[in-house]
């Protein structure tokens, strides 16, 4: 900025006048210094050159674009585009550019006022519903608090600590799964009614493939299990595996690409498998949009093409019981993880049951 002011003022300088004469600065201000090729020295002051027309140089009469006679497109909105010339922030701006602050006009500048405790407190328990897929505010600065928390942590404790893209984005991510785990839930049957639901056996012929994940909320480590059963309830295969680190969705997708490529690789032909997260179920049936692109959700699109039947549904979780335990026990496992050919102890009697009742 300092290089910037020189420029324009100290115009009978060597230094001035060469940069001016190379890149053709006239005696006026320009509004821009762009230039298809030019000096690193250049590229830095176009950088902050369009910050020069919105500071305020002229006291009470504003910002320098307010006095420009020559019209051209503004930036967009800014933190100091809030603040007014007396230093103070500009709560009617705020109001008007901040879809969020839908209270009120008194609610803005309470929410830079409270003390903490109450602060924090409001902020935890106000249920606004916004546009991040109708994600409760409350949910949604929780997440912000945590990923803040979390990157200061690792950048004060871990020298080796490098983040790993923005945490804006990481933070619209966990807000997108976190709607479609309630949409989930929601959508689920009344325990009355799924308390006395059971595991069912595919269509003749078919093989069942049910899976589960779960994700510690400790530590954020993935578990998967899954279970392979004829039409009789006769077990199969199953298997118990600890993913690593991360969401609860991907860990469900995970399963099931894994699923898919295990029953192809044992010769089964026509195969129905079963989720107990809707949302999972959805992607992997067209319906939903969360996250079509991913590779998980491409990769278990390819394999559903081969040349096989199968079949992907959403069922609740009492008919996804052995999947649970399998997911659960992946927790002490390995990366390797563990394949049964026989049912293991902790599912053993839930298994006969199952076979019992179908």
């Amino acid at each position: 900025m300092k290089i910037g002011y020189q420029l324009l003022v100290d115009i009978e300088s060597l230094w001035a006048s060469v940069l001016r004469t190379k890149y053709g600065v006239a005696d006026t201000l320009p509004l821009c210094l762009k230039n298809g090729s030019c000096s690193r020295l250049w590229n830095g002051l176009n950088d902050i050159w369009e910050d020069i027309w919105y500071d305020i140089w002229l006291g009470s009469h504003g910002r320098l674009v307010s006095e420009c006679t020559i019209s051209f497109s503004p930036r967009p909105v800014a933190v100091s585009d809030m603040v007014i010339a007396a230093g103070g922030w500009d709560w009617n701006r705020v109001r008007d550019e901040c879809s969020l602050c839908n209270g009120g006009p008194g609610s803005v500048p309470l929410f830079f006022s409270l003390p903490f405790d109450e602060w924090f407190d409001a902020n935890v328990n106000k249920r606004l519903s916004g546009g991040d897929g109708g994600v409760d505010w409350g949910v949604r600065f929780s997440i912000y608090c945590w990923l803040l928390w979390k990157s200061c942590c690792s950048r004060m404790l871990d020298v080796d600590y490098e983040e790993q893209g923005s945490i804006l984005e990481r933070r619209n991510r966990l807000v997108v799964e976190c709607g479609a785990a309630f949409r989930a839930q929601q959508q689920r049957l009344p325990r009355e009614m799924s308390s006395i639901l059971h595991w069912e056996g595919p269509r003749c012929g078919w093989i069942k493939r049910n899976v589960d994940a779960g994700v510690n909320p400790s530590d954020g480590s993935a578990a998967v299990g899954g279970v392979f059963r004829d039409e009789s309830g006769t077990w199969l295969s199953g298997f118990s595996l600890r993913i690593g680190r991360c969401s609860v969705l991907l860990a469900e997708l995970w399963a099931i690409r894994d699923g898919l490529r295990h029953a192809w690789d044992l010769g089964f032909r026509y195969i129905e498998l079963e989720t107990d997260n809707k949302e999972v179920a959805n992607l992997c049936n067209g319906l939903s949009e969360t996250l079509a692109k991913s590779i998980l959700v491409e990769g278990i699109h390819e394999l559903r093409q081969r040349e096989w039947q199968t079949c992907i549904s959403y069922v609740c979780r009492e008919r996804n019981a052995v999947a649970d335990k399998l997911a659960s026990l992946g927790r002490y496992q390995s990366l390797e993880g563990l394949m049964f050919v026989i049912p293991p102890d902790v599912v053993v009697e839930l298994v006969g049951t199952e076979q019992c009742r179908w």
